[in-house]
């Protein structure tokens, strides 16, 4: 897929058919089959709790809400039957996947498309998400 042709459409910090576009990465395109991971704000990418409301209306998310993971949590293996976005408030939150571990600290996105077997990992302070989902 050319560069130009994933980028339409969508913004920069968009997960979309098992890509990402990532302007910290240096704007090009990283190939992440079954993709479950964070993106941290930059300079020129700031993510706040209106921008983030905003950002899953357009992709048919529902009304986020907050929840609060108490500190030192790990779950065990599971499956969503949905789709999950999520920011980052306060805290840091690991989701581990057989494609690897993601860490997603306040300030930072994370999605997870449905399907995958995860498990996450909540750190010494907790987290606080603004959390939702996507029926598939």
């Amino acid at each position: 897929m050319l560069e130009q042709e994933a980028r339409e459409g969508f913004a920069d910090t968009d997960v979309f058919y098992g890509m990402i576009f990532c302007e910290a990465l240096e704007a090009h395109l990283c190939p992440m089959p079954d993709y479950c991971g964070c993106l941290g704000a930059t300079e020129f990418d700031t993510m706040n709790e209106t921008t983030f409301r905003v950002m899953l209306a357009s992709k048919g998310f529902p009304e986020p809400a907050v929840i609060e993971r108490d500190a030192n949590l790990v779950t065990t293996d599971h499956v969503h039957d949905y789709a999950a976005s999520a920011l980052i408030l306060d805290g840091e939150i690991s989701v581990v996947t057989a494609q690897g571990t993601s860490t997603c600290r306040a300030g930072d996105t994370f999605s997870l498309d449905s399907g995958i077997t995860h498990h996450e990992e909540y750190g010494p302070q907790g987290a606080r998400l603004l959390f939702s989902r996507r029926e598939a």
